[in-house]
């Protein structure tokens, strides 16, 4: 059942306006879950078929099972596409925009003027022409010796 409360004295349209509820029980336990207000869009019909589906999800063992649930499994699941992105871009970070966008920036703060000008120009001459634009994963032994048979 979907149960609704009027509010005192607020209205929506020509009726005073409904706070949307309802009650059910899982596994020997009460899920209370809160809809909403009529004047926020919450109509009895969408409850319904809300509640439906959270009984069906329920009786098989899957979520949700409550709008919190729900919303819980947003949350989890935009948590997860990011950590994803995150993972990907680490992944195909380059050497030279790591230098350029991290390193370089931080060293500028921490070290000398001639220390970092010295550092650029060795990564700029010596690093960068041979695996600038390679990214850390892809970066073997072999290019690393390339690197170092270029500088003897």
């Amino acid at each position: 059942y979907i149960y609704y409360k009027k509010h005192p004295t607020r209205k929506h349209g020509v009726e005073f306006d409904k706070y949307y509820r309802t009650e059910y029980q899982v596994n020997k336990k009460r899920v209370a879950i809160n809809f909403g207000w009529l004047s926020e869009g919450w109509k009895q019909h969408k409850c319904l078929s809300l509640l439906e589906k959270y009984k069906k999800n329920a009786k098989n063992g899957k979520r949700p099972i409550s709008l919190k649930d729900e919303k819980e499994l947003a949350k989890e699941k935009e948590a997860e596409k990011e950590r994803l992105n995150s993972q990907q871009h680490k992944d195909t970070i380059t050497i030279h925009n790591y230098f350029y966008n991290v390193y370089y920036p931080l060293i500028q703060k921490q070290k000398a003027i001639k220390t970092y000008q010295r550092e650029e120009s060795l990564f700029r001459i010596w690093i960068d022409s041979c695996i600038g634009d390679m990214p850390f994963k892809k970066i073997s032994k072999a290019d690393i010796d390339g690197i170092f048979y270029n500088v003897t």
